[in-house]
């Protein structure tokens, strides 16, 4: 973090990426972001000495409160939930886990899993082929235990979150091994373990009616490791 108004000689304002993409200064954080209106108007704030909630436009209340941490007041003289523990609800109603739970995969495997897999890909999944993971994927897998799924190769572990860490470190060492050591042997021992459909062994946490024996597993995201 540097001080508002003093720019860093040694960074440029913008350099242009491995992949071509032009990248922009945000000098609040001494990183590079790929908007670049907003990066500008980060800039600008920045030379005028203005803070970086300033510089984005977000005025100070009368009782020297942010814009976002205003909301959050009220909402809490009102007695309602905050912005934030209405999205957090949202979320674990979305996907069927809690987001603290996302943030410590994500962190941990997840981040560098997509950054290594598609460096310059776009937001959102875009297709079944898409090999980067997404909280829609750690539902799957969770809405597969709840109905009494399992992966019948190999000891199929006993929790959901036990599968999903499990082979979110084997991907990212299959992934990390063939990029930087050009090891492809755990990443093709790996896939040739994938097991596309899971039968149904155990008794379903979530009834339902009618429901077949075997289905479709994870999607390919889960074994690709170039």
């Amino acid at each position: 973090m540097t001080t508002p108004g003093m720019f860093s000689p040694s960074l440029p304002l913008e350099y242009v990426d491995p992949q071509g993409n032009t990248r922009y200064l945000n000098p609040y954080s001494q990183q590079y972001i790929r908007n670049k209106s907003y990066a500008l108007r980060l800039q600008r704030g920045f030379g005028r000495g203005l803070s970086q909630s300033e510089a984005r436009g977000h005025g100070i209340s009368a009782r020297g409160l942010t814009e976002s941490q205003e909301r959050v007041a009220r909402a809490t003289e009102r007695g309602d939930l905050s912005p934030y523990q209405l999205f957090l609800g949202g979320f674990e109603r979305r996907y069927g886990f809690s987001y603290q739970y996302w943030r410590l995969i994500y962190r941990r495997y997840i981040k560098e899993i997509n950054q290594r897999s598609w460096p310059s890909g776009p937001r959102g999944q875009q297709d079944e082929y898409d090999p980067r993971i997404f909280a829609s994927d750690i539902s799957r897998i969770k809405s597969l235990y709840d109905q009494g799924y399992r992966d019948l190769r190999g000891n199929s572990p006993v929790t959901w979150q036990e599968w999903v860490e499990n082979h979110l470190a084997i991907r990212l060492d299959a992934i990390v091994q063939w990029q930087d050591n050009h090891n492809k042997t755990p990443g093709r021992e790996m896939f040739s373990s994938h097991n596309e459909i899971w039968a149904r062994v155990a008794t379903p946490a979530v009834f339902v009616p009618g429901a077949p024996t075997a289905i479709s597993g994870p999607r390919r995201a889960w074994w690709f490791y170039h």
